[in-house]
């Protein structure tokens, strides 16, 4: 088995979506989401929540911090990618946002 006992994690999925979404900056995008799951692990309230969906959430809210306001945040190759669309991310993005905005504000400390 690999050691691998346990069920997926929030990591496993965002590595799985950022691993097969197209065009993506991942150098930019991946180290953001990656801190935004990170944190999500503190907060209460996102230990009861799908890790796939913390997975999209921290996505979604890396590329709305990162990338220029013209670029969407969600597109629908996302949506087909994670099974999730915006509303269904609305109320883990904001808790994630509140939680964390610290590293929102100032994404490269």
């Amino acid at each position: 088995l690999g050691y691998q006992l346990g069920g997926p994690t929030a990591h496993t999925f965002l590595s799985h979506f950022m691993r097969y979404a197209e065009g993506e900056d991942k150098t930019k995008i991946l180290p953001l989401a990656t801190r935004l799951v990170d944190q999500s692990l503190l907060n209460y309230t996102c230990l009861r929540i799908l890790p796939s969906l913390v997975a999209a959430s921290a996505i979604f809210l890396a590329r709305r911090t990162l990338n220029p306001p013209d670029v969407l945040a969600w597109n629908r190759e996302l949506t087909e990618l994670t099974g999730y669309n915006c509303s269904d991310m609305t109320a883990c993005v904001l808790n994630m946002f509140f939680f964390s905005r610290s590293l929102i504000c100032n994404p490269s400390s």
